[in-house]
């Protein structure tokens, strides 16, 4: 991973607590079209060492959309059901002021909610929503 996302890497070792592993994906907004990227992340993943540098400070910086915690303070969490762990992930970004590059994707256990934000998120920026039954 720092070969390839040294952004995310270097924002980890400043914002991040020791021994915490998210569930999540990285993400390359394209600042000329007006969302995310598919081409641009694999740009990025292929990228190695200087070259994925430049492409992180000049054009193609990356975000990571957090989903779930795995592990906090170096526990294992995957024994909770997902609805009980949702909370560590919001509580982290809350008590460390996550902002950019880290993002917590949303989640809803209200149906009429995720249809909505499906149809008015993913057609304009590409995010997608998690519905939790």
């Amino acid at each position: 991973m720092p070969d390839r996302w040294p952004d995310l890497v270097a924002a980890a070792a400043g914002q991040l607590p020791h021994g915490l592993v998210f569930d999540g994906e990285p993400v390359v907004w394209d600042a000329e079209e007006g969302r995310l990227s598919f081409e641009a992340l694999q740009r990025r993943a292929a990228a190695r060492a200087r070259g994925a540098v430049g492409l992180a400070a000049l054009r193609l910086p990356a975000c990571f959309v957090a989903f779930d915690v795995l592990q906090l303070h170096g526990e294992e969490l995957l024994r909770r059901p997902y609805r009980d762990r949702r909370t560590e992930p919001e509580k982290l970004f809350t008590d460390y002021a996550l902002m950019a590059p880290w993002t917590l994707c949303p989640m809803t256990t209200d149906l009429a909610k995720a249809r909505e934000r499906l149809q008015t998120w993913t057609g304009a920026s590409g995010v997608e929503d998690m519905l939790c039954t």
